[in-house]
């Protein structure tokens, strides 16, 4: 069934201007999925596109063995898999025992007719190596 939109109401599907038809609201999640449930995920490097490569290499290691997860659930290790790297940089570059930093993640949602929202994910600042989470969640 179609809404008013043109959208069946498929989690992944959105509309984007200029385009006819709906398309995928992330490409590269999709594709993952799709190379899972055909049985020939590829997981070497490929240097004309890192980050699908990297992304592939990432989620790979956090989901169980034989599953296929739907988009919600690779949307969601996606999204660990960012902080996971983030938090990583930010103990590489950042003198955390004296600096002072706030980290918030969301997942980007394409909504009907163009909106454009997001849900808000991790929060957390850090003041004087003490870690607060702000609870916006």
């Amino acid at each position: 069934r179609t809404s008013p939109s043109g959208l069946s109401g498929k989690i992944g599907e959105c509309r984007r201007p200029g385009r006819d038809e709906p398309s995928s609201a992330c490409g590269a999640l999709v594709g993952f999925q799709k190379e899972m449930e055909s049985g020939s995920l590829d997981l070497e490097f490929n240097p004309d596109d890192v980050e699908q490569s990297l992304l592939k290499q990432h989620l790979f290691k956090k989901v169980r063995y034989g599953a296929t997860p739907g988009l919600m659930e690779l949307t969601r290790l996606a999204h660990d898999a960012i902080l996971e790297d983030l938090e990583r940089m930010i103990n590489l570059t950042v003198k955390t025992e004296t600096s002072h930093y706030a980290v918030f993640t969301g997942i980007q949602i394409h909504g009907p007719e163009g909106q454009q929202f997001v849900s808000p994910e991790t929060s957390y600042f850090v003041i004087e190596n003490q870690r607060t989470d702000c609870g916006l969640l």
